[in-house]
C-alpha cells in the first residue's frame, strides 16, 4: 500500500521534455484544445488539456477530435514500469491515480503505487488512494493506471494475451464511468502493451445505467450485460469469465471477444480507447482514424496491428 509522506516525497518529481510556452496555456484557458492536430505530445499538448480540464477552464473534448496518437512523459512511464515490475513478481494488478495540482500547474503521479487483487481493483482501494492523493496535495483526481498480468487462469486454462491484446474489462469502463471527476483510464500489461479510455463531450455519465434491469446495475451486473452480448458470462464468485456454452475457446477467439466488448462499450458511452507502447506511443483505435490500416483492423478484414502512427 502506498505509505504516508509529506508532499514532496508522495509525488514523482515532474520534469518538462520540451518549452511549453505560456501562450500556449493562456490559449487553452479561453478556448478547446485544436482537436485537429494528429498529435499530442505531452508538455505541447496533452498536459495542458489535462490541467484545463482539471481547472475548469474548457470541456471535454468530442469523442472524434482527440488526436490520431499520444505520448506520455517519461515520469508517468517511470511509475508504469515500475507498477509492470511489481506485478510481474506478484501476479497481482497494481494501482495508482493521477491528479492535479491548479496552484503549481502540475499534473501529479505518485512514487508509489497500491497493491490490488489476484484480479481486479476493489472499491475501496480506489477510494483509499483517492483520498490519500487529495491529503497529498492534489485538488481533482483526473484519472488513472492499473496493471494486468499477462498470463490469466480462465476456467483452469493458461490464457496468454499477446502484443494485440492490451485491452480494459468491462469491470474497467464500469469503474471510469461511475467516477464523476475522472476522465481517463489506463491498463498496463507485464508485456508493457497498455490501453486508454477517455471520456467525451458526449459521453452519458449513467450512473443508474438504465439500459439494465433495475437491481442490476452494479459493476458486476454491469460485466455480465456485455460480455453476455458476445455469448460470454462473468462468474462473480470465481472472478472468471467464461462462455455460455461452456464451449473452450482459443486465445485468438478469447481476444477478439474482448476487443469487441471494448468496442461496444466505447460505442454505447462515446470513450475514445488508445493503444500502445509504455516508453513509446499511444495510437487511437476508436473512433476510427482516417488511417486505413485502423479501419481495416477494426472491421475485421485484417487481423494485423497496424503501426502506431508517427510521433
Amino acid at each position: 500500500m502506498v505509505e504516508r509522506t509529506n508532499n514532496g516525497n508522495y509525488w514523482r518529481e515532474e520534469i518538462e521534455e520540451s518549452t511549453s510556452p505560456s501562450a500556449l496555456h493562456t490559449s487553452l484557458r479561453v478556448s478547446p484544445v485544436n482537436s485537429n492536430r494528429d498529435s499530442w505530445q505531452y508538455s505541447d499538448r496533452l498536459k495542458w488539456y489535462l490541467l484545463s480540464l482539471g481547472n475548469g477552464d474548457i470541456s471535454l473534448e468530442d469523442v472524434g477530435g482527440y488526436p490520431v496518437s499520444m505520448r506520455f512523459p517519461k515520469y508517468w512511464n517511470d511509475t508504469l514500469n515500475e507498477m509492470v515490475e511489481n506485478t510481474r513478481k506478484d501476479k497481482h494488478e497494481w494501482f495508482c491515480v493521477v491528479g492535479v495540482d491548479r496552484l503549481n500547474q502540475r499534473v501529479l503521479i505518485p512514487r508509489r503505487v497500491a497493491q490490488g487483487g489476484l484480479k481486479m481493483i476493489s472499491h475501496n482501494l480506489h477510494k483509499e488512494q483517492v483520498d490519500l492523493a487529495k491529503e497529498a496535495g492534489a485538488d481533482m483526481i483526473i484519472g488513472s493506471f492499473h496493471t494486468h498480468p499477462s498470463r490469466h487462469e480462465y476456467r483452469g486454462l493458461i490464457k496468454r494475451f499477446f502484443l494485440a491484446n492490451s485491452l480494459l474489462s468491462a469491470h474497467d469502463f464500469y469503474a471510469l464511468l461511475v467516477h464523476d471527476e475522472e476522465v481517463f483510464s489506463g491498463a498496463v500489461q507485464t508485456n508493457k502493451q497498455d490501453a486508454l479510455i477517455f471520456k467525451s463531450r458526449q459521453t452519458k455519465v449513467e450512473k443508474d445505467m438504465t439500459y439494465l434491469p433495475p437491481g442490476y446495475r452494479d459493476q458486476n451486473s454491469f460485466a455480465d450485460y456485455w460480455y453476455r452480448t458476445l455469448g460470454y458470462k462473468y462468474n462473480p464468485e470465481e472472478q472468471t469469465t467464461e462462455r455460455v456454452d461452456k464451449k473452450s475457446v482459443s486465445t485468438d477467439e478469447w481476444n477478439d471477444a474482448m476487443w469487441e466488448v471494448n468496442l461496444a462499450i466505447s460505442r454505447k458511452h462515446h470513450l475514445a480507447i488508445y493503444r500502445g507502447n509504455v516508453g513509446f506511443g499511444l495510437g487511437r483505435f476508436y473512433p476510427p482514424s482516417t488511417n486505413s490500416q485502423y479501419d481495416d483492423f477494426l472491421k475485421g478484414k485484417t487481423s494485423k496491428v497496424p503501426e502506431l502512427p508517427k510521433l
